[in-house]
Formats: C-alpha cells, sequence, structure tokens
C-alpha cells in the first residue's frame, strides 16, 4: 500500500511540474556568448548573441550588461539587458523578442513575472509585453509596467488569457522621453493541461489508483464478511 501511494505521489508531482514550466527560452538571459557587457548593440548583435532572443527596436542600442559595471546587479545570475526609449511619441525604441518552447493555447490563461529596474539618470521607462508570432513584430500588448526604483528590483507580475497562438513574448520600452529600463528573469507559465504531455509516470499513476480503490474494496469486504 505504502508503494502505491509513493507511485501516485511522484506521478502528481511530475505532472505538476510539467504543467508548470517556463514556456520562455532563456528568460534570464544567462545562455549567451558575450564575454563581457556590451552596450549600444545593433538588433543583430543582440540576437547573435543571446540565445533564443531575437533584437528588433527601431533605436538599436540595447545594453547587454554582467555584474555592477552599469546599474544594479542582475536580480537573476549574471546578466540583464538594458532598454531605452528615446522619443515621447514613439519610434526609436528599444525591443526584443523571447522564443516560446511552443505555442500558446487561445482562450487559455497565462501567468506572467519579470523583474525591472531603473537609472538613477534618466527617468524609468515603460515596460511593455506583448504577445506575436512573429520574432520582429511586438504583435498584441498584453501587459505594461514601470520600475519603481533604480537600486532594487521591481517584480511585475500579471495574467492574461491568450488571444492568439502566439510563438513569441515581445518586450519594449516606451514613454517617457528617453525613458530606461533595466530588465530581468523572465517567466511565462499555464496550466492547460490538454497541452501538456503525460509525464512517464502517468500510467503507473492510473495503475495506483485502481489498485488502491481495489484494496480498499477488498477489505471493506472482508470486514462485512
Amino acid at each position: 500500500m505504502k508503494f502505491l501511494l509513493s507511485v501516485i505521489a511522484l506521478a502528481v508531482a511530475s505532472f505538476a511540474t510539467n504543467a508548470s514550466a517556463n514556456l520562455i527560452i532563456n528568460g534570464d538571459f544567462e545562455d549567451n556568448t558575450a564575454a563581457g557587457s556590451l552596450f549600444n548593440m545593433t538588433n543583430a548583435d543582440f540576437t547573435a548573441t543571446v540565445t533564443g532572443a531575437t533584437g528588433f527596436g527601431t533605436s538599436e542600442e540595447m545594453d547587454f550588461v554582467t555584474g555592477t559595471s552599469f546599474g544594479i546587479a542582475p536580480q537573476s545570475g549574471d546578466w540583464k539587458v538594458g532598454m531605452h526609449s528615446r522619443d515621447i511619441d514613439g519610434p526609436p525604441f528599444d525591443a526584443f523578442s523571447f522564443a516560446l518552447a511552443g505555442p500558446l493555447s487561445v482562450g487559455e490563461t497565462y501567468d506572467l513575472s519579470f523583474w525591472a529596474a531603473g537609472i538613477s539618470i534618466d527617468p524609468f521607462g515603460l515596460v511593455e509585453i506583448g504577445l506575436s508570432t512573429s520574432a520582429t513584430d511586438f504583435g498584441t500588448l498584453v501587459f505594461s509596467g514601470s520600475p519603481l526604483s533604480f537600486d532594487s528590483w521591481t517584480e511585475l507580475s500579471s495574467s492574461f488569457m491568450a488571444s492568439i497562438a502566439a510563438t513569441f513574448l515581445t518586450v519594449r520600452v516606451g514613454n517617457p522621453r528617453d525613458g530606461f529600463a533595466f530588465v530581468d528573469n523572465f517567466s511565462l507559465t499555464g496550466m492547460d493541461v490538454s497541452d501538456v504531455p503525460l509525464p512517464a509516470a502517468a500510467p503507473l499513476f492510473a495503475l495506483g489508483v485502481f489498485a488502491f480503490g481495489a484494496a480498499k474494496r477488498r477489505k471493506a469486504n472482508k470486514i462485512h464478511a
């Protein structure tokens, strides 16, 4: 009986882990080819440096920073991204996209979280998040928020319902003029169990439930006999 309960517990834990996995590839920027901090990067340079990310903003001056060589230390790991908006009426602005592990399910609710910080010399930029089927198009806006400090990280989070089968999460910095924001440690999770592959323990889980029920019935019959 204890063995069967252990099987059930392991199966449930495995299923829950799969269902809540981060859908963003390289959400904390740690998979990269940079040897040190890089400033005012072109889109092509950013794309070539950071795995799973594509630069597409019109400003093309993103900063890829390690440690405290510029601003606050990264929130997660060794790297963070700095983004700049230079015009209150729109472009030029910095933007990039994250590749997702798979397309989002239309109508399903997803949980988004990331961290942002400012710098003391510029206004805090508005960080906007979108969903897109293209790595170089912002797509549909689903969230916007600004950091609250330049000497500590602000966690920004939201839940939203996917309106398109997006394969990219997009990030850009908007108003105010000369707005700036560091971003780090992005997470996107969903609980659409119909789209999550069954874990290897699922057959054992089903067997365990059946056997557990059978054992209870045998025990009940023995008591009534």
